[in-house]
């Protein structure tokens, strides 16, 4: 069988990503750490890898627009009709959705946030799953809410035999909620 990682190490890519690569390959759910400086490019790299070898991929973003993740994966030259995206940025100025691009009503909404993306892996069924900056929630809701909403989202990921990536800013500020995040998942990855 061939092997692409000769290949990606000669491109940059880390340790970390490898690791990840093959949880992600292997059906798995994995925390990834990032320091605040190497998240965005943690998160690219993710995406180009998932386009390259998922069929369908569930991408929440947290972060982003979908109309900024749609630029971003074409500057990476990432399929976009292999994704669907979840705006929980733009929710609150657009309703609806289209085949790729899918609004909640707002991050500060996580029940609802959960039950569209709990619908969209039972309906949909994505091979992969990438939640972006699983602290972020923090901003808007308590610890629990927060652990709350992403166990219901794990638990689908389970019976859906999904991979999936939740990435998350490491650093001091959210350390309980870290070891909780610990406990549910298959594997934990730092990056620089």
């Amino acid at each position: 069988m061939f092997s692409i990682l000769p290949l990606l190490a000669a491109l940059g890519q880390t340790e970390a990503d490898r690791a990840v690569e093959t949880a992600l390959g292997e059906g798995s759910v994995v925390l990834g750490l990032a320091s605040p400086d190497h998240l965005k490019s943690t998160l690219q790299r993710t995406l180009k890898y998932v386009a390259e070898h998922k069929q369908l991929i569930l991408y929440l973003s947290m972060t982003r627009p979908c109309d900024l993740v749609l630029k971003e994966l074409k500057a990476l030259q990432a399929s976009p009709h292999k994704f669907i995206i979840v705006d929980t940025m733009s929710g609150q100025l657009k309703k609806g959705s289209d085949k790729t691009c899918v609004f909640s009503a707002g991050i500060d909404d996580l029940t609802d946030v959960a039950l569209q993306v709990n619908e969209l892996i039972d309906k949909r069924k994505p091979d992969a799953v990438i939640l972006d900056n699983i602290a972020l929630p923090l901003l808007y809701a308590d610890e629990e809410r927060v652990l709350k909403f992403i166990y219901s989202v794990i638990t689908h990921l389970r019976t859906s035999n999904a991979a999936a990536l939740m990435l998350m800013v490491k650093g001091e500020k959210h350390q309980d909620f870290t070891r909780e995040i610990y406990m549910l998942v298959d594997k934990v990855v730092e990056y620089g």
